[in-house]
């Protein structure tokens, strides 16, 4: 997850395009992941703001599996921190 992270910092979104997508697409598996939460967390600290739209989308959608999750709470807390306010309503419309 670390070398994930750092690849994600380090390189323009374009070259790490293909890595984002299939990320986002596990979201809802890697927000409750004891490891793969924090790469979810990077995302929406660091990712552009498509990719958090994104991303606060898979969430809201996996709202309940997400939310029961010890690390997944974290994830969500992160979303709410990070997303502009009209996705957090979405996030907070989910539970």
């Amino acid at each position: 997850c670390r070398i994930v992270q750092r690849l994600l910092k380090a390189c323009p979104p374009a070259q790490v395009s293909e890595i984002t997508q299939t990320l986002i697409e596990a979201t809802s598996t890697l927000a409750c992941h004891m490891f793969g939460h924090y790469v979810v967390q990077h995302l929406l600290q660091f990712g552009t703001e498509e990719q958090r739209h994104h991303l606060v989308r898979c969430i809201e959608q996996n709202a309940v599996s997400i939310g029961h999750s010890t690390v997944g709470g974290s994830v969500v807390m992160t979303a709410l921190t990070h997303a502009p306010s009209e996705d957090k309503a979405w996030i907070a419309r989910a539970f």
